[in-house]
């Protein structure tokens, strides 16, 4: 069965002289009440706070496996400062298991000592959590009934720690403070929450896990801060970008949020990723008007697969210009030269530049529609040429066909007058 046992006592602390703290003492049975209570009125100098010395609670608890698990809360009213430290541990084989310190307040101090000190267990707090004049209460909740002499005689005093053994520090681990801020893991919280170290959100009954970054007016553009801050907790942060979130200021439609890295002035934001409603994503710009649009230069390290590849040209870059009648086509015998010199088309680029500097697909592809008008008109040229070598051929043919005939007239002319002078020389002879 459990049992809450309380010490009442109520000491005057050390006077001080030429700025010196001098100990608290005194001691405590128990009595009807509620905890351990111990009036200041002096708690340190008005002097420098000496960090190096505690206020230090010695029980009357052996520090034993046998006493098994025990708890406390200390609450201080204080000039300017109130607080309550939580404090539990287990002890076994002569080791503190598992000790544990939580504090809320309108103060936070760093950590507290659990020690032992003699055989008995000590609890220090450094004299820097408290002001100069306040009110201590002790409440001790056991586990079981333990003997009175466990709480009778114990003592508070301001002291360093040397001599103690089996010492442990326990850092404070949590702060719920008056001023409306809490802290995780932290003992100085910067807002209102303020988490130090990994979170984890989960969620394990349907319901949606739920971040809400308030506007003042309805559309208007929100933003999650992101912050790194190098050293402990506390200490300067820098920005390191932000999540952006905006709606129309009615409903979802045309609602989207962006992922902004902090621009290199460090003051404003650069346009990073963001995400429209019904799916669009911008790269480098927050309007995007198809499903992806990136401004700016992109490099993706692997294969690009696409059922349609549009690339927008810029004016007068397109080689229409070919077919104006200034544009200088090279001569065929002009061409062989250059690619017998070169080894490579004019105006492309030879292999160790594509090699080393990549393609740009989009100027590659005018570059080539340049050749292509240029070989059509080669082929135009050529066709030009050819029926014109026709045209000669066929005047040709038709001069040999006239040649021909007249060829065979004369032949039959000739056979004719062979014909002619055989009788004229028959008749010779006959006469």
């Amino acid at each position: 069965m459990k049992r809450i046992i309380t010490l009442l006592l109520i000491v005057g602390l050390g006077q001080t002289l030429n700025g010196q703290t001098f100990p608290v003492g005194g001691s405590m049975t128990t009595t009807n009440g509620i905890g351990l209570n111990i009036v200041s009125t002096y708690l340190q100098s008005m002097g420098s706070k000496d960090q190096a010395k505690y206020v230090k609670i010695k029980t009357n608890i052996p520090f034993s496996t046998s006493n098994g698990m025990t708890s406390f809360y200390i609450d201080f009213w204080g000039y300017g400062r109130t607080w309550r430290t939580m404090i539990g541990w287990y002890i076994w084989d002569g080791i503190f298991y598992y000790p544990s310190v939580s504090m809320a307040g309108n103060y936070i101090h760093d950590h507290v000592v659990l020690s032992n000190e003699n055989g008995l267990i000590v609890i220090s707090i450094p004299i820097s959590a408290f002001s100069h004049y306040g009110n201590i209460t002790v409440n001790s909740m056991v586990q079981w009934q333990r003997p009175t002499s466990y709480l009778d005689g114990w003592t508070i005093e301001q002291e360093g720690i040397p001599g103690v053994t089996n010492k442990v520090e326990v850092k404070i681990q949590n702060k719920l403070s008056t001023n409306g801020f809490v802290g995780i893991g932290t003992t100085n919280p910067q807002g209102t929450l303020h988490v130090l170290g990994s979170t984890q959100f989960e969620n394990t009954s349907g319901i949606p896990v739920s971040l809400f970054a308030h506007g003042s007016s309805a559309g208007e553009e929100v933003l999650l801060q992101l912050m790194n801050a190098p050293g402990n907790s506390g200490s300067t942060a820098f920005n390191v970008g932000a999540i952006f979130g905006k709606t129309n200021g009615n409903n979802s439609q045309n609602s989207y949020f962006s992922l902004k890295p902090i621009d290199t002035s460090g003051t404003g934001w650069d346009d990073g990723l963001t995400i429209h409603a019904g799916g669009r994503i911008g790269i480098g710009t927050t309007s995007p008007s198809e499903k992806l649009e990136v401004n700016g230069n992109t490099l993706i390290q692997g294969n690009l697969e696409s059922k349609k590849v549009k690339v927008t040209a810029t004016p007068g870059s397109v080689p229409d210009y070919v077919f104006s009648k200034d544009y200088a086509l090279r001569t065929i015998p002009e061409l062989e030269e250059f690619i017998k010199t070169n080894s490579h088309l004019p105006n492309i680029p030879n292999a160790k530049e594509i090699e080393t500097n990549g393609q740009n697909l989009g100027d590659l592809q005018l570059k080539l529609l340049e050749k292509i008008e240029e070989l059509t008109l080669y082929v135009i040229e050529q066709e030009k040429s050819l029926k014109l070598q026709v045209a000669n051929l066929k005047i040709q043919e038709d001069k040999n066909k006239s040649l021909e005939s007249k060829n065979l007239k004369l032949e039959s002319q000739l056979e004719e007058l062979m014909k002619r002078i055989e009788k004229l020389e028959k008749n010779q002879n006959e006469n």
